[in-house]
């Protein structure tokens, strides 16, 4: 089973509990332009390799139903990065 984090980003670092989760992330998945805003975070060196540009909202639903681990007990962390407040307008 899959978890997906949804991670707003800004002009604000990162905090603790967000930071976290994107170390943890087997893939971060941005837009073109939430791309080059996260390539300016200090986080985005040590991730770059599991950072997915996807352009469309329905090719990144589709990436993420895609994303069954082998066994289903084992959990794949997935992060779409937002921007803005996520719980509110992102």
């Amino acid at each position: 089973m899959s978890k997906v984090f949804v991670i707003g980003i800004g002009y604000r670092p990162l905090d603790k509990k967000a930071r976290e989760i994107v170390f943890g992330a087997e893939v971060i998945l941005a837009s073109r332009r939430l791309f080059e805003v996260f390539q300016t975070y200090e986080e985005y060196e040590a991730v770059k390799e599991r950072v997915k540009v996807i352009l469309r909202v329905d090719e990144t639903m589709e990436f993420i139903r895609g994303q069954k681990s082998e066994h289903e007990e084992e959990t794949k962390n997935i992060v779409l990065l937002a921007s803005g407040d996520q719980l509110f307008s992102g």
